[in-house]
């Protein structure tokens, strides 16, 4: 990726997110719902402990950021799993977590292998919840270790949109593929 859309995308996108969330974080309360007159109804945000994000290598900073803002702001601690290609961009992250004065222990990095590393994540019964960016078929494994383990939560970003032209010459099988 051209270092232009590093600075440009993955970078100052992932800075508005954190900023966003940051913004957020006093909103993050109960309300109070009245039904009648002599009764109501309360509602309490809890965190739900700690939870899991585990990323895709294409915009490294961003999707870091895409697990972590929301969930540190809502009071959770995080093991972020990076794509075994990128590691750096997310220790990076936590060491500037730690320099704004996040505790130690609050948002942590777990390189590793995609299969070894999510599914010991997965897998894991104190943790709560999952966050995927990745490919449908890893996300299977993700949603089938999570609802075996501990039914944990799973938010998940799987493929995308590749658009290409095919030129008359190519293996419309092979290009398919």
């Amino acid at each position: 990726k051209p270092l232009s859309e590093t600075a440009a995308v993955d970078i100052v996108t992932g800075a508005d997110v954190l900023e966003y969330y940051a913004g957020l974080i006093p909103a993050l309360e109960g309300s109070q719902i009245p039904l009648r007159d002599s009764s109501f109804v309360y509602t309490r945000r809890e965190p739900l402990g700690v939870v899991a994000g585990i990323g895709a290598w294409n915009y490294p900073i961003q999707i870091a950021l895409w697990k972590s803002a929301p969930a540190l702001a809502a009071g959770n601690a995080m093991i972020f799993k990076p794509s075994e290609v990128t590691p750096l961009t997310a220790l990076k992250l936590a060491e500037i977590y730690s320099e704004a004065g996040l505790p130690d222990g609050v948002f942590n990095v777990l390189p590793g292998i995609g299969a070894e590393t999510g599914q010991y994540l997965t897998e894991h019964p104190d943790i709560a919840k999952i966050s995927f960016t990745g490919g449908v078929a890893s996300g299977k494994k993700v949603m089938a270790n999570s609802a075996a383990s501990s039914l944990k939560e799973v938010t998940m970003e799987l493929g995308g949109k590749s658009p290409l032209i095919i030129a008359d010459d190519a293996d419309l099988d092979l290009a398919a593929d």
